[in-house]
């Protein structure tokens, strides 16, 4: 330990006596580190979260499969190609769907249903805002084992159509609206102009929806969904067998497997969705309506909720995991260079510590080194996740030539400083400003016109091989990103590089600058 500490401290005075290769290998580690933290977190929230709930491993979210004759005529959700076979996947159910499932789940603990609800009208003490809000069956949160922060949370009693009119607000919008006030359980605000009493208050962990940044405001039960409806004929479809818009989780039992769960309700499903097709109203049958497919129920885990979300985002960012692991790489190459520079100018003190007898130990490896919006909002809606990727490559792409800019200055700034005798020397000898600036810059653009030479080669092989090979998935995302350029554009290229080299140039004037100010007589005196 005394020898640990001996270590420590020798190690606090070298780099305090090399205050600019300190900052700059902290400043390089710093941004480095940094930049893969918070890309990190953004994964960790996105993709690897679960939901924040009791035992979400135990959960199953119901999907269907069909392909393109099925019996979905009115769906309120999302429907993609289900990976491998092609077919379309939904993601809700009918009412009489859930009810019936729900009645013959024997392999479940619980089965409860949800369905976003969108902007909801709601006023408060007078004032009229826009909120969000979902519906949610009565067992919804018993189902999830979510316990409030205050009040209670919607029951089986609420979930009937005669039951007074309850909601159940978010620790976001208690916070937000009504500044933590406990009093809150017990008021009464109007519900696009129907009265609702807030019961409960969700804990401050729990975001409510079941999809990665989705919070709404308020939870109403499902039964209740009619009084939130102006229009009659939307309050009248909402029961339908053929009005699909809830989505549905369980909680399997211990023991009990996915595909068991499937297979016990999949008859059930099929029963209703047929039904559903027969009672369904003349106009709205396709005109086709020979016989039809009966839908394939599909049971995926569910501990990550609605994962629509996350599928949109995962390829961009496991794409920005390898750019963000690329630019700690090179602020690990900037204290690679310090460290092998200053290694060099120390070859002679390393020899006489070893003839003194001082020993190098061996680091142990484990050690830790509402709706209205305008068509521009809509726009921007629309194209997020577009440019939410080039946005963020961007950001990591400057990121990582600032690294560089700095490296390749601390570099040239400590090789500048080590080589002040002979820059005294050659400039007793006659040697001028402007060769003494030219010979430092030149050899700094060497180094960074190979490293451009070599990023370009491979860049473009990478290019290259993003049009010409589409079979794998990563190169047809990347390929999807490019709008009205080629990934071997030639004046992408042009400019990135005189860029790349504008940065070098700079980073190697500064310490050149430095050098042609050496006054020869103290350079030698020091020496």
């Amino acid at each position: 330990m005394q020898i640990l500490l001996q270590d420590l401290r020798y190690g606090i005075r070298r780099l305090l006596k090399s205050p600019g290769f300190t900052a700059v290998a902290v400043l390089s580690l710093a941004l480095g580190i940094g930049a893969n933290t918070v890309l990190f977190s953004l994964v960790d929230a996105v993709l690897l979260k679960t939901l924040p709930v009791k035992k979400p491993e135990e959960l199953a979210l119901f999907k269907w499969a069909s392909g393109g004759r099925g019996l979905a005529l009115s769906h309120n959700g999302t429907i993609d190609r289900e990976p491998g076979t092609g077919r379309s996947l939904g993601t809700s159910f009918s009412v009489p769907a859930f009810e019936q499932m729900r009645a013959h789940a024997q392999t479940l603990s619980d089965l409860f249903a949800f369905a976003p609800q969108g902007e909801l009208n709601v006023g408060v003490d007078g004032q009229a805002e826009a909120a969000s809000g979902q519906l949610v069956s009565g067992n919804f949160h018993s189902g999830l084992g979510v316990r409030p922060a205050l009040g209670r949370m919607i029951n089986d009693d609420d979930d009937r159509a005669s039951a007074n009119p309850v909601a159940v607000i978010s620790h976001r919008y208690w916070r937000r609206r009504f500044g933590l006030d406990p009093a809150v359980v017990g008021k009464t605000i109007n519900i696009n102009g129907a009265p609702f009493t807030i019961v409960g208050v969700t804990p401050p962990q729990f975001y409510s929806g079941m999809e990665v940044g989705d919070s709404p405001d308020l939870t109403v039960a499902l039964a209740l969904a009619p009084r939130l409806e102006a229009d009659s004929q939307s309050r009248s479809e909402l029961a339908q067998a053929w009005y699909w818009w809830l989505r549905i989780m369980g909680r399997v039992k211990p023991g009990i497997s996915l595909e068991q769960a499937r297979a016990e309700l999949e008859g059930v499903f099929q029963q209703s969705a047929l039904a559903g097709w027969e009672a369904s109203p003349a106009n709205r049958r396709p005109p086709d309506s020979g016989p039809r497919e009966l839908p394939r129920l599909r049971a995926l885990p569910g501990g990550h909720g609605e994962v629509y979300l996350r599928q949109s985002y995962a390829q961009p960012l496991r794409v920005m995991l390898i750019v963000v692991a690329l630019t700690l790489l090179v602020a690990c190459a900037n204290i690679a260079n310090l460290l092998l520079a200053r290694a060099v100018t120390r070859r002679q003190e390393m020899a006489v510590r070893l003839a003194l007898g001082v020993a190098v130990r061996e680091a142990d490896k484990d050690l830790p080194l509402f709706g209205v919006k305008t068509q521009i909002d809509q726009m921007d809606q629309s194209l997020a996740q577009e440019r939410f990727f080039p946005k963020l490559t961007s950001f990591f792409g400057l990121l990582a030539l600032l690294l560089a800019g700095i490296g390749l200055y601390g570099v040239m700034s400590y090789a500048v400083a080590q080589r002040a005798h002979e820059i005294g020397i050659r400039m007793a000898l006659g040697a001028t400003r402007e060769n003494i600036l030219r010979r430092v810059v030149g050899q700094g653009m060497l180094l960074a016109g190979v490293g451009v030479a070599i990023g370009s080669a491979t860049a473009f092989a990478l290019g290259r091989l993003i049009t010409s090979d589409a079979t794998y998935e990563l190169t047809r995302f990347i390929s999807d990103f490019l709008y009205g350029v080629r990934a071997t554009d030639p004046l992408t290229f042009v400019t990135v590089a005189s860029l790349l080299l504008l940065v070098a140039l700079l980073a190697c004037y500064l310490p050149a600058r430095r050098a042609t100010r050496v006054d020869p007589m103290v350079a030698l005196r020091c020496e």
